[in-house]
């Protein structure tokens, strides 16, 4: 006897977590670099944004540059996290094929030890648990004949949320955080920007 599980991760919420990240790093590497840009927004899994034709040029040549801190490149995909159009002169970038692989295998191995911690607290003997495939985990628990108390612990909600309260829209509220934990409400001083509705691992300082 015992129980066997399929979960399947769904990575979504973590592909729109790092696109809001995403747009403040190019906020800053553009202004870092001098480059004027207008209208920079999130749109439909996509960051867009304008620039003159000039700065066009230049944003293309840093953003292939291959040691470029916003647009990782995977020497065995021979491929960047982004991939990028530039029409007149507006920008669109969003994920690659690759970068959404490297993603969704990251949110898969974090969810992998979130199950394992949680398996853990059940106490049984020699569990299994594998990864099937990009967005699947394997739970085997020997012994244990009661899956609805597993699906419940796997299931209780662990949430991390951070979120905008700038006033500011120019700024994005790139430093003013509020978090929120039950009732428990605190303002936090930090220079990321993260927010989710799934567990996120952040250790904030305050």
């Amino acid at each position: 006897g015992g129980s066997y599980l399929l979960l399947e991760v769904d990575s979504e919420p973590i592909i729109n977590q790092n696109l809001q990240q995403k747009v403040l790093s190019i906020r800053k590497y553009l202004k870092k670099n001098k480059i004027k840009y207008e209208n920079l927004r999130l749109e439909k899994k996509s960051i867009i944004f304008n620039l003159s034709n000039q700065d066009t040029q230049i944003f293309e040549k840093l953003f292939l540059d291959k040691e470029n801190p916003i647009n990782f490149y995977y020497g065995k995909y021979r491929s960047y996290e982004m991939e990028h159009e530039i029409i007149k002169d507006e920008v669109k970038i969003k994920y690659s094929k690759y970068g959404l692989i490297e993603l969704k295998l990251s949110s898969l191995d974090q969810s992998l030890e979130i199950v394992r911690r949680r398996v853990d607290e059940v106490g049984t003997n020699e569990p299994t648990i594998l990864r099937r495939g990009n967005d699947r985990i394997l739970i085997e628990l020997p012994g244990l004949d009661n899956p609805d108390r597993i699906k419940k612990l796997l299931g209780k909600t662990a949430n991390l949320s951070f979120r905008l309260v700038s006033q500011s829209e120019g700024e994005f509220g790139s430093e003013l955080l509020s978090y929120e934990n039950n009732d428990e409400k605190l303002s936090i001083s930090k220079r990321i920007i993260l927010s989710g509705d799934n567990l996120i691992n952040a250790q904030p300082n305050l």
